[in-house]
């Protein structure tokens, strides 16, 4: 879903694409790696480039909803 998810926000204009797309590589790489290590940095990287953006749009949608 990662893959086509930075596409579809692009084309609805949601801003962090770009950083989707980069997650979606993160999380790729993450899974190659044979190395515990090198895995967990990748997963550090795509927390910390998915949680602003998940805060960001779920606050939207409570907005939107009247929460």
């Amino acid at each position: 879903m990662l893959g086509t998810a930075p596409r579809n926000f692009s084309m609805a204009g949601i801003n962090g694409h770009e950083d989707v797309e980069t997650a979606s590589t993160y999380l790729n790489e993450a899974h190659l790696a044979t190395d515990t290590t090198e895995r967990d940095v990748f997963l550090r990287k795509t927390d910390k480039l998915l949680r602003p953006i998940v805060w960001n749009m779920t606050q939207e949608y409570r907005g939107m909803v009247g929460d």
